[in-house]
């Protein structure tokens, strides 16, 4: 679960460090591979109570949690509630295929901040995060 370097190529979302929680690998490594195009950097755990237990130790180097909601061993609702009793300020995404409906009644049982549908599109990754950090995607004016 080592992070990964992001890409430089019209990368804008400057170094967001993001932990994606998905026991989904083909999703996950989707995801990675969406959000180091856009500049982030990506730790990935497959296992909810191992991402909780590598958050409670890092959490000073993850920036923003990208959650499944329907997982096995634990779902994401229950993940983000231990989330923040780690961190009550910590930022997440809920990150599903369910329907419109069902996805904003999660976010507003858990307090999420917002969610990006699967399989991961750019655009709207690169929305919904540029929403979480503005001054992470403002452009760095060359001297």
């Amino acid at each position: 679960m080592e992070p990964s370097e992001p890409a430089r190529n019209g990368a804008d979302l400057a170094d967001v460090r993001i932990l994606i929680i998905d026991d989904d690998n083909i999703n996950a490594m989707l995801a990675k591979s969406v959000l180091e195009r856009l500049g982030c950097i990506i730790q990935i755990s497959s296992n909810p109570v191992k991402a909780l237990e590598k958050y409670a130790r890092d959490k000073d180097t993850i920036d923003l949690v990208l959650v499944d909601y329907f997982m096995p061993t634990m779902d994401g609702g229950a993940t983000v509630d231990h989330l923040r009793k780690l961190n009550p300020e910590i930022k997440v995404l809920l990150f599903s295929g369910a329907d419109e409906m069902r996805l904003r009644q999660i976010i507003r049982q858990h307090s999420i901040e917002g969610y990006l549908h699967k399989p991961l599109r750019k655009e709207e990754a690169q929305r919904i995060i540029r929403e979480i950090f503005p001054a992470r995607s403002e452009p760095v004016a060359s001297t």
